[in-house]
């Protein structure tokens, strides 16, 4: 373990740091703090800032601070150099993050087509398009171009607030925000699913649900 630990990242390493962290207790006492679980332990403990680990200091070498500083990311605990943790942000709120990556789906329809069904069915349902970004034309106001893309912010303040009430730090992510991109010949609608979102900021069960159908709307609307 101490010679793949220091040497490489085999899976069974990667799937639990923690395991290295507590080699690098005993390599670190034993005087070798030169191995990646020792520099994670020592970041962890205030021993060495990660600022020192990733300038290399003489008596660590470039691979083992960048060896230790991936070690530290994919470990559970929330530290930064010369900062406390994060407080309210326990190992096991930040082990039940999930991925919540877009999911796209393609429009049945021409992109300008495409943006006024949505805004349309959004409206008709009783949301509000609070804003939206023509990124498109914020690239030629200096001079630059890039495909149709726009961003739109909706909702509706009697479904939000309540989600905002239960778990405040969710305003970060509210109101939902939908992407339409034209891709070639193609318009393409992007989000992120809210449900999974909701959940993994603590939103209770019968609330994180609540915005699922303001997004199947949006599928719908794109259909032929």
């Amino acid at each position: 373990m101490y010679s793949q630990a220091s040497t490489g990242f085999p899976e069974r390493t990667l799937e639990r740091s923690d395991a290295i962290v507590q080699f690098g207790k005993m390599a670190f006492a034993a005087g070798r703090p030169s191995t990646a679980g020792a520099l994670v332990f020592a970041i962890r403990t205030r021993r060495v800032s990660i600022a020192e680990v990733a300038m290399s200091t003489p008596s660590l070498s470039r691979r083992q601070g960048l060896q230790a500083l991936v070690l530290l990311a994919i470990s559970p605990t929330d530290v930064s150099a010369g900062v406390d943790p994060a407080p309210n942000r326990t190992r096991e709120t930040m082990a039940r993050q999930p991925a919540n990556d877009p999911v796209e789906y393609e429009s049945a329809v021409a992109f300008a087509t495409t943006l006024e069904r949505i805004t349309t069915a959004l409206e008709a349902a009783g949301m509000t398009v609070f804003a939206s970004i023509d990124h498109a034309a914020g690239a030629r106001a200096v001079g630059m171009t890039m495909p149709p893309t726009t961003v739109m912010f909706y909702g509706n303040p009697k479904g939000g607030t309540p989600i905002m009430q239960s778990a405040p730090q969710v305003a970060l992510d509210l109101p939902l925000r939908v992407l339409i991109r034209e891709d070639g010949k193609r318009a393409l609608v992007s989000f992120h699913p809210a449900t999974p979102m909701l959940r993994a900021a603590g939103v209770p069960e019968a609330l994180s649900t609540r915005l699922e159908p303001a997004q199947r709307l949006i599928v719908q609307a794109i259909q032929p």
